[in-house]
């Protein structure tokens, strides 16, 4: 259900290179980042505790947003090819996604796409692998914690998911401290994500008390310090509650509860239109908790109650009307825009993406069934 260990607090990251020395035999390190993350100075801690613990590390920096199998490829054949015996991801949720998927591909055969969610591959994968360590700097995807990889699939530009139980990092290493140098925008679109993660997980119609518990305090800590995080982004112990509510978020999905229609939805616009995936989520959100409230408000009171919203069980339309709107106003005050159409997407592309969120595996967990009629609708209510 989660990783097998989690290191969490500021300084973490220069503790590393000593928690693996003790804990797992390596004679060379692949790490995966990208070249912003290096620019930012957030490798520094890390490198410097890979020199103190004498472990000899190369470095692979070609990680991109929304990462494609070829690049999946392309890490897998360093690692084979330069004799590394570990990973390690600094980065966000694209790193740490490419981290994960090349970990398939390192001792299993074929090409990384026979090994996504919508075929047979994910009963393909075994625990054969090599050892994962992911170091996020951001908070909001969850992927250090979670089971899933997400990779763009260059047949069709879609979004696919890679899934094994055995994709969840060995190591957890979340260091609120790296997060200090995040924008506010990247701030709002990571904690929005966050926030998409833990309302999917609780409405989700899969039975998972201490997955869904976990999540409604997730959903507490990001109306808690969210706002502040974004407004003074050097404000500890704001990030330090957003990095614990992205592992809530990624441990509450990843509890076997899953995500949902808001997901499905939000990985079209980025593929259509580059949207970042916090933002792509924060724009459907609404739409979809509105559309599963009309079927049954009831998981909404809570929602709302951890929001710190009005929230009765003997009025839950009410409670989840509340809920929503606090959405709203959140992103609202995020700067977030406020429909789909301020973004650039165009009306004609509605019933494309509406057979592709179809397909995407994310909805089938939605307490609300959802038909190519219904995402069409979704996306035509955040128009």
């Amino acid at each position: 259900m989660f990783p097998e260990h989690i290191r969490f607090g500021s300084g973490v990251a220069g503790n590393v290179g000593d928690l693996i020395r003790n804990r797992f035999w390596v004679n060379r390190v692949l790490i995966v980042t990208d070249v912003g993350v290096a620019k930012a100075g957030l490798l520094a801690p890390v490198l410097s505790s890979f020199d103190a613990a004498d472990i000899p590390f190369d470095v692979c920096d070609g990680v991109t947003a929304n990462p494609t199998d070829d690049l999946v490829e392309i890490v897998a054949g360093k690692y084979r090819s330069d004799g590394h015996d570990l990973l390690v991801a600094v980065g966000g949720g694209s790193t740490i996604d490419t981290a994960k998927a090349a970990q398939v591909r390192i001792t299993h055969p074929g090409h990384i796409r026979d090994y996504f969610e919508d075929g047979i591959g994910a009963k393909k994968i075994i625990a054969n692998m090599p050892r994962l360590i992911a170091i996020p700097t951001t908070a909001g995807t969850g992927s250090e914690v979670s089971a899933v990889s997400v990779i763009t699939d260059t047949r069709d530009g879609t979004k696919k998911g890679v899934y094994s139980p055995f994709l969840r990092p060995a190591l957890a290493a979340v260091d609120p401290a790296l997060t200090i140098g995040l924008p506010p925008p990247l701030t709002a679109a990571t904690g929005l994500d966050a926030l998409t993660h833990c309302i999917e997980a609780y409405v989700s119609k899969a039975y998972g008390p201490i997955g869904k518990a976990i999540a409604i305090a997730g959903i507490e800590l990001i109306f808690g310090s969210l706002t502040r995080a974004y407004d003074c982004g050097d404000d500890l112990e704001a990030r330090t509650d957003m990095s614990m509510a992205a592992v809530m978020g990624g441990m509450a999905f990843g509890a076997g509860l899953g995500l949902g229609a808001a997901h499905a939805l939000a990985h079209q616009l980025s593929t259509e239109y580059s949207i970042p995936h916090g933002v792509a989520n924060a724009l459907m959100l609404p739409a979809v908790m509105m559309f599963n409230a009309e079927r049954d408000p009831t998981p909404f009171v809570r929602i709302a109650q951890a929001m710190n919203a009005p929230g009765d069980l003997a009025n839950a339309p009410n409670a989840a009307a509340a809920a929503i709107e606090k959405v709203r106003e959140l992103c609202g005050r995020l700067h977030i825009p406020s429909s789909l159409q301020a973004v650039g997407v165009s009306e004609d592309r509605i019933p494309k993406m509406a057979t592709q969120a179809l397909r995407d595996s994310c909805h089938r967990r939605n307490p609300r069934p959802c038909t190519e009629t219904d995402m069409r609708m979704l996306y035509r209510a955040a128009f």
